[in-house]
């Protein structure tokens, strides 16, 4: 038997931290994401997302690393609840994710952290990191924000920042948008499929 408990609150109440630990659990560099959009809507993973510091989910960080023992490079979610203004643990995901390109976006190269505690070099001070940075699956998020009835200008103030070139995501960069193009059509061929009608049924 499995007993879960939902944690209310708005979207933006999601928090990823990417971290890097040495080999005696103590945090080398941690990044932080809010989410501000997930897909499936309210409940998935970030389709839109924002860098902003918090030292308390950093500090919460280094405790569940020592308590855990965890070594090397992972992503440790949280979520804010409503009613006490607590953050709770949600899980910790031992590996490299897709978007950890982000973290460097926003100033804490986190991949390198880890490469060099493995390799066990020194590790430098990390330099400040870079607030407001935005982190975006196109495709994904806008099914998001349809499902969630999004207004079309409060998706036009999210998205400004991307124009202004703080941004970093899974699939696109304005010098290679072969990937981003590509992952459009797929989304947009897999939702002409499934509005497609069944076939009917021979006789």
């Amino acid at each position: 038997m499995i007993a879960q408990e939902y944690i209310p609150g708005e979207d933006n109440a999601g928090w990823v931290c990417g971290c890097s630990f040495n080999a005696a659990s103590k945090l080398l560099a941690c990044a932080i994401k809010r989410k501000l959009r997930m897909y499936p809507p309210h409940r998935g993973g970030s389709t839109l997302a924002v860098s902003q510091s918090n030292p308390e989910l950093v500090e919460l960080c280094g405790r569940i690393a020592r308590r855990l023992g965890i070594v090397g490079h992972c992503n440790i979610e949280f979520r804010r609840d409503v009613r006490d203004g607590r953050y709770y643990y949600i899980e910790t995901n031992l590996r490299f994710p897709s978007n950890v390109e982000f973290d460097e976006a926003s100033g804490v190269p986190t991949a390198w952290y880890s490469y060099l505690a493995a390799a066990e070099l020194p590790t430098p001070e990390p330099a400040p990191r870079v607030e407001g940075v935005v982190y975006l699956d196109l495709g994904l998020d806008l099914c998001s924000a349809w499902h969630s009835r999004t207004p079309p200008w409060v998706l036009a103030r999210q998205y400004a920042p991307i124009l202004a070139g703080r941004s970093s995501g899974d699939y696109f960069t304005w010098d290679d948008p072969a990937p981003a193009l590509w992952r459009l059509w797929d989304l947009a061929t897999r939702a002409a499929e499934s509005c497609r009608p069944f076939p009917r049924q021979q006789a």
